[in-house]
């Protein structure tokens, strides 16, 4: 069954392809080879509004939602795969799973920076000496008037530009770790 795209859709989609053929392709094999970091297409990826196409304007996205944001991530990691895996881990997982479970408090001080690019967000799903993927994680959190990482992983990510790490860490309970109730701390 094919559903036709509509007319904004297909907007967002063309200017996906003409960004990734303009800023991402030229970049592509260099950042790969190099393994570099890319800081000006991430820039050019915020100034083009793609970091907010799935969030509401009330948190300064552009409310264009997931099948719009697929379009363009499509484009964009034709160009790219690297590319294209840093739009997924910084909007669909990191600023995503603050949208969906964050507090009132924690959308209202991320996301705009997150729609803006001002905070690149990220998800680590490798910690050493614990299950693979999201699940078991050895990092444990408890309250002290906010939430703090009680043990520190050895290796989440190897970011290579500073900025605020965003962790979801499991409550800690005297005798162990209570099931579930994860929470975002920073």
């Amino acid at each position: 069954m094919r559903y036709p795209l509509m007319e904004e859709q297909l907007l967002i989609q063309q200017s996906a392809r003409e960004f990734a053929e303009r800023y991402v392709e030229p970049e592509a094999i260099r950042v790969d080879r190099e393994a570099a970091f890319p800081t000006d297409i991430i820039k050019k990826l915020a100034e083009h509004d793609f970091f907010g196409l799935i969030f509401p304007a009330e948190y300064g996205g552009i409310g264009a939602g997931f099948l719009s944001y697929v379009l363009a991530l499509q484009e964009i990691s034709r160009a790219s795969a690297s590319v294209g895996a840093i739009l997924i881990s910084h909007c669909a997982l990191a600023a995503y799973s603050i949208y969906r479970w964050g507090s009132g408090e924690q959308k209202e001080r991320y996301l705009p920076a997150m729609c803006r690019g001002d905070i690149l967000g990220a998800f680590a799903l490798y910690e050493p000496g614990a299950a693979p993927g999201w699940g078991e994680q050895k990092v444990v959190g408890h309250s002290q008037g906010r939430w703090l990482c009680t043990k520190r992983p050895e290796i989440l990510c190897r970011q290579r530009r500073p900025g605020r790490n965003l962790c979801s860490v499991r409550p800690y309970r005297a005798g162990g770790r209570s099931p579930g109730n994860e929470r975002l701390c920073r």
